[in-house]
């Protein structure tokens, strides 16, 4: 073998090499029937369910927002996903899930807009040379007011439903406190937050309910909150108790 061809070999051998190689596109190419569906609904202006077009049992889906390893991915889905190493960022990928499960990664070319967590409702619209994606996941956010009106309430003491300091037309609300993750959240309230990987934070974690839907998702932190007990789903005549003084309010079930 000549020089020449030992050092072609060499290189080629080394493009070969994990890490080394061009960005990796996962186990599948680009989903040419999917693709094909949503360049047919661009041109035509027109929007549909996703579902429509993609097939599946799948219950909420994620979509990076550039390059990602697959450790990154797997963290903000909260589950193992089939990617050898890392997603290029070029065309857009979509991990379909079903409950803590990846049930698999499509690829499409076309301009798909928006990134995070979709409900299994999500509407994909054709508006020209780009499609967008809506109703996306509900982000979790601070609250001030609630956390301020919380901590009046907590000081004052006395008893009073929960809806009368919240306000909405929320039917239930989960309470999560300290240490709950984005995939446990998920699983119980049906339906995908935007959201850390882990709540590490002190403090709790309301998610209001309307049907299957979540309203909104709140973070609070002390001393505007509930007491560390707290947990759980409640109905939507839940009560607000508290001792008075420094004690953190309670929430009493309501039969």
């Amino acid at each position: 073998m000549t020089r020449a061809m030992t050092l072609l070999a060499v290189v080629v051998a080394t493009l070969l090499m994990p890490g080394c190689a061009a960005p990796f596109r996962t186990h599948s190419a680009v989903d040419a029937v999917l693709d094909k569906k949503l360049e047919s609904l661009d041109r035509g202006r027109t929007s549909v369910p996703l579902r429509d077009l993609t097939g599946g049992d799948w219950e909420w889906l994620y979509i990076p927002e550039e390059a990602a390893s697959a450790d990154e991915v797997a963290t903000k889905v909260g589950a193992p996903v089939p990617m050898r190493t890392a997603f290029d960022g070029v065309d857009r990928m979509l991990v379909f899930m079903k409950g803590k499960d990846c049930l698999r990664i499509s690829f499409v070319s076309n301009r798909l807009g928006g990134s995070g967590y979709f409900g299994p409702d999500v509407r994909v619209t054709g508006i020209g040379k780009t499609l967008a994606l809506q109703d996306s996941a509900p982000s979790l956010v601070d609250d001030w007011q609630l956390e301020n009106a919380l901590s009046a309430f907590s000081a004052a003491g006395g008893t009073t439903p929960l809806r009368d300091v919240t306000g909405g037309d929320w039917d239930r609300i989960f309470v999560a406190r300290q240490g709950t993750t984005r995939v446990e959240l998920t699983a119980i309230v049906g339906s995908p937050l935007e959201m850390e990987h882990t709540y590490r934070f002190p403090g709790n974690v309301l998610v209001f309910l309307k049907g299957p839907r979540v309203q909104r998702a709140v973070r609070l932190t002390p001393p505007g909150t509930l007491d560390r007990a707290t947990q759980g789903m409640f109905g939507p005549d839940v009560r607000l108790t508290s001792a008075g003084g420094d004690a953190a309010p309670i929430l009493v079930p309501q039969n």
